[in-house]
């Protein structure tokens, strides 16, 4: 007995979907990024789907695309995924580039084009606490947080700019050595002498690695010498946790010589818009310990303050990172990144 066959009407309607999220990726030389790769049923397509990748001819010896699986077979009205890994070289020209999926299955066959583009190897200083509070005739300390991004390795040479002659700085080590994905710490005093009025005041840090320059500002507090302080406030996150799209944990511990009381937090997300708390009765940490905070925005916050685009950011979102800044009673501040 013959089998009955498709017709070739019905044959022709079935067919399938190929997608890529992100379509875009944003890689830093000598490093990989990655993105889903789907194929989805149409009309009860339910057949073995071939794919390749190919790169564009400026990126051939620099792009590296490779799919975690080459054939995908979706079930009937269903779709499947696998992972595309793109990788671009140490000393990859910077710009852009394509990566091209191809796809054939029975009788249909389609293609997409995921944009690479490659970013340089390059270093960031961040200050850690960005505010510190000096008394007249007395000092404090920030650290200078180096970090290695895109494969960049080498020394770092920094400077530091006072706008005052009565205003000391010094630190140290200089340079800062970084190997490929690493992080180092320069120390930095500020000292303010008897004559240094009473005020707020920028210190400018510069760091130099060859063609590569970036710059960032400390804020200077200096106050009356009446007004001392004991011991150096220094905070350090741990560990994170969300209880819901408005809640986070912050697990932080005291790595100062002091007791740390906390008094307001700013969170902010990639686009500047911002939740701010400036009434806050935060944790109070003493040297060594782990102290809890709590990190509420939004509806779960009815004393923030919101500014920035209307609507724009009512909660924390999965896969999207934020800035939480916590200033203590000192008016020193201690910025993390946290990644819902």
């Amino acid at each position: 007995m013959a089998l009955p066959q498709l017709s070739d009407a019905l044959q022709s309607q079935r067919d399938f979907t190929l997608s890529s999220s992100p379509s875009a990726l944003t890689i830093n030389q000598g490093s990989t990024a990655t993105a889903t790769v789907t194929v989805a049923s149409l009309n009860g397509f339910d057949m073995a789907t071939g794919l390749t990748t190919t790169v564009s001819l400026a990126g051939n010896g620099w792009i590296l695309a490779r799919l975690a699986s080459n054939i995908l077979t979706p079930s009937s009205g269903a779709k499947t995924d696998t992972t595309l890994s793109v990788m671009a070289l140490q000393g990859t020209p910077i710009g852009g580039y394509q990566v091209t999926i191809s796809s054939s299955g029975g009788t249909k066959s389609h293609s997409i084009t995921v944009a690479v583009t490659v970013a340089a190897a390059d270093f960031t200083i961040t200050p850690q606490p960005s505010s510190i509070r000096v008394g007249q005739n007395s000092y404090n300390t920030t650290n200078l947080i180096l970090a290695s991004q895109g494969g960049f390795s080498g020394n770092v040479s920094l400077t530091v700019t006072a706008p005052l002659a009565s205003m000391g700085v010094a630190g140290g080590p200089s340079p800062v050595y970084l190997a490929i994905g690493g992080a180092a710490t320069s120390t930095l005093a500020v000292q303010a002498s008897p004559l240094t009025s009473i005020g707020t005041y920028s210190v400018t840090i510069t760091g130099t690695a060859g063609a590569l320059i970036h710059s960032t500002i400390i804020q200077v507090i200096v106050t009356n010498s009446s007004i001392v302080f004991t011991g150096r406030e220094s905070l350090n996150l741990e560990n994170y946790a969300f209880s819901s799209n408005t809640n986070a944990t912050l697990y932080i511990r005291n790595t100062g010589t002091t007791t740390v009381t906390t008094a307001s937090y700013y969170v902010k997300d990639s686009s500047g818009n911002q939740w701010v708390l400036t009434s806050w009765t935060g944790p109070s940490i003493i040297p060594n310990a782990l102290g809890t905070a709590g990190i509420a925005i939004g509806s779960s916050c009815g004393s923030c303050v919101y500014s920035g685009s209307s609507g724009a950011f009512t909660q924390f979102t999965a896969g999207y990172s934020y800035t939480i800044t916590i200033v203590t009673s000192r008016n020193n501040q201690f910025t993390f990144t946290i990644v819902r």
